[in-house]
């Protein structure tokens, strides 16, 4: 096979991993941080520990990310790459486990996706429960104001007299006014809190939406090369 285009790297891999990829799967390479500037498109020739002689032409589909420690040292290098293979040696069965190994991470998306959706409904739930007790604060809180200002405008023995208002409730009608302003700003402090944790959520919603996209068309070119190589078995026979 002759590789086009790109730069080819040859590395020897643990053997579980090298299977993996040959038989589909999975799609993600990680190998040891190296110096070396490996890209998407670039090609790679991939062979076991245990049996360098045998190897496997892949291509990188996926951009490379390189992963550091606490430390910020670079340790390792991931990317998502395909297996090249000669159109007369193909084997269904790649694509077969391939497109099983894709429909199971979009099993998994899908469940994520659950989760999100449900924790997102959750979170608006709190926030209308809190909304209506916050109103039924604010008017707590305005009736308290009135009466405070009630007692500043007052004496305490006309107060007495004409609403029977003891005169020690100026202070007791403070400590609650503070109470509801308490009360009031963690219900809007929760309020922010969810609806800014609602956000996220949602980004991270999109995020999974675009990759099951994605994988909706890899699964998708994977039954199109099974039919293709299932027209072609019988067409030979």
């Amino acid at each position: 096979m002759t590789l086009i285009i790109g730069y080819n790297f040859k590395i020897t891999i643990e053997d579980q991993m090298y299977c993996d990829l040959v038989e589909g799967t999975t799609d993600i390479l990680t190998i040891p941080f190296t110096k070396d500037s490996i890209f998407k498109g670039d090609f790679l020739t991939l062979s076991p520990c245990t049996n360098p002689n045998k190897h496997a032409d892949f291509e990188i589909i996926g951009h490379v990310t390189s992963v550091k420690d606490k430390n910020g040292t670079p340790i390792k290098k991931t990317m998502r790459v395909k297996q090249i293979v000669d159109d007369s040696n193909k084997d269904v069965s790649s694509a077969q486990n391939h497109m099983k190994y894709l429909k199971a991470v979009d099993k998994r998306i899908d469940h994520k996706l659950q989760k999100l959706g449900d924790q997102i409904r959750s979170n608006l739930i709190t926030i209308e429960e809190n909304q209506r007790w916050l109103h039924v604060s604010n008017a707590f809180l305005h009736d308290l104001e009135c009466r405070r200002d009630m007692l500043d405008f007052m004496n305490a023995k006309e107060a007495f007299e004409k609403f029977k208002v003891e005169l020690d409730d100026e202070y007791h009608l403070g400590m609650a006014i503070d109470e509801h302003d308490i009360r009031i700003d963690n219900y809007n402090y929760q309020m922010s809190e969810l609806m800014n944790e609602n956000k996220t959520l949602e980004k991270e919603m999109d995020d999974l939406n675009h990759l099951k996209q994605y994988i909706s068309n890899e699964i998708k070119l994977c039954e199109d090369e099974i039919n293709q190589y299932s027209c072609t078995s019988q067409s030979i026979d």
